[in-house]
């Protein structure tokens, strides 16, 4: 099983209470889906430029790349 598949099978785990014939609760499973597969893209992202991720005080992810301006 590839990543994307992990982190889709682990969200549906975590959601398994969710009846999947309810049109909100349908929405909100793919929305965790759609944000976990994010936040692993934005890993990725980071690890191939050298940089980290962080979090600001609003909760958004910041990439920091390591890379100063000359």
């Amino acid at each position: 099983m590839n990543q994307i598949a992990q982190i889709v099978k682990a969200v549906l785990e975590a959601n398994d209470g969710k009846s999947l014939d309810n049109e909100k609760e349908r929405v909100h499973v793919a929305n965790e889906v759609a944000k976990k597969l994010t936040s692993a893209s934005l890993v990725q992202l980071a690890d191939l430029l050298g940089g980290s991720i962080e979090h600001d005080y609003d909760g958004q992810v910041v990439i920091y790349t390591g890379i100063h301006e000359c």
